[in-house]
């Protein structure tokens, strides 16, 4: 069958006995240069893709592996097409492999815990400071219809269980194997943990068949795993801010007399704009300043930056850097460039509008917004 999950389980609620049947309806592929079967690659979907793939660890345990850290079979630096057959992995790799695979199936017999059959998926996200969408994709795709990863929102990932209130926090890993780092020592900026707490796994009575009825089978539990999720909320210190009102509203008063007057030509931006940067902004070593970085265009950008000179171009009425703020504030918030003439062409409600996004801007221009994190979700 050439795909065997898109023809047969796409869309559809599945347990651990359907994994189990499509893993021994999928073959291998017939590799070239002598490898043939050895490899054990038995593909998802496409049978051109390698990285896409079902592997069975024991005859209770499967993985879906995607190439991803932990894959042996990886994209990644010096694991990228292993020519090792699958029956002479190191029990390291294999370890590694079930501990870093995007989704690990598993059944559970009863025990002391258990009274009935169970079947456990645990769910793993990338371990990067960024969004992987190839991660993304891959869970969106290949997780039953019961668990969903809906849109992400303010930069969170969540599973969405199907009878459930709420979600469950997915995030990023932290963690990448001690083989790979080992392997790859020279291109690592620093040393990452080998393990986390990341991966997020989630439980039900044992399924069978499957089916497009979201009903027919048990709820997933979550039972163990994952982050504390935090939800962050921006503040201004108002104390601070009560010593520097009347310097702010002095700098309004010199954005409305001056922004008409200013050449707003690129070329012109720029320059006043990178020698505001130079003027705030340390430099990295071998940096001489001669380009206008684009990072200094968002304020988020300006980690490290030197918050009393800052104020000084805004409290300071003889500071050199006055004008070259108001080009930046230019850069920031486009709406003043189109109104321009504050004190004559603008309506009162465009008014409105520049003013509220001049507060906004010297709230951040003089370090004055701090961030509170809330304890949404707790880990299990």
């Amino acid at each position: 069958m050439k795909h065997y999950f898109w023809d047969t389980l796409y869309n559809k609620d599945y347990g651990f006995d359907v994994v189990e049947t499509m893993y021994t309806a999928i073959d291998p592929i017939n590799e070239r240069n002598m490898l043939r079967t050895t490899r054990d690659i038995r593909p998802l979907g496409n049978r051109s893709n390698k990285f896409d793939k079902i592997r069975k660890v024991d005859p209770d345990t499967y993985v879906f592996l995607d190439g991803g850290y932990g894959d042996p079979i990886s994209f990644y630096g010096e694991q990228g097409e292993g020519d090792t057959a699958y029956k002479d992995y190191s029990q390291q790799e294999m370890a590694e492999m079930v501990e870093f695979a995007p989704i690990v199936w598993r059944r559970h017999a009863p025990d002391l815990l258990r009274s009935n059959v169970t079947e456990t998926i645990t769910i793993r996200n990338h371990a990067s400071e960024y969004n992987a969408a190839w991660r993304t994709k891959f869970l969106r795709m290949y997780l039953p219809k019961s668990l969903t990863l809906p849109p992400i929102q303010q930069g969170k990932e969540k599973i969405k269980v199907f009878g459930v209130e709420g979600s469950v926090y997915l995030a990023r890993g932290k963690a990448i194997p001690e083989g790979w780092q080992k392997k790859n020592r020279a291109n690592l900026k620093r040393e990452y943990p080998y393990k986390d707490n990341s991966a997020i796994t989630f439980e039900r009575v044992l399924s069978t068949g499957c089916t497009t009825s979201l009903v027919r089978f048990a709820k997933w539990t979550w039972i163990s795993g994952g982050e504390d999720e935090y939800r962050s909320f921006t503040r201004v210190d108002k104390d601070v801010k009560e010593q520097y009102v009347d310097a702010i509203e002095d700098y309004w008063q010199y954005i409305v007399r001056f922004a008409s007057f200013i050449n707003d030509e690129w070329d012109e931006r720029r320059e006043h704009c990178t020698k505001l940067q130079n003027y705030v902004l340390p430099r990295p070593d071998g940096d001489n300043g001669s380009t206008y970085s684009h990072y200094f265009a968002n304020l988020s950008g300006m980690e490290g930056y030197d918050v009393g000179k800052a104020r000084d171009v805004v409290t300071n009425d003889q500071n050199e850097y006055r004008l070259h703020l108001l080009y930046h504030f230019l850069d920031r918030k486009p709406l003043l460039s189109e109104l321009r003439n504050l004190q004559y062409n603008a309506t009162e409600g465009e008014v409105r509008k520049v003013r509220s996004q001049f507060v906004s801007f010297m709230n951040e221009w003089m370090g004055l917004r701090y961030t509170v994190e809330e304890l949404v979700q707790k880990a299990k």
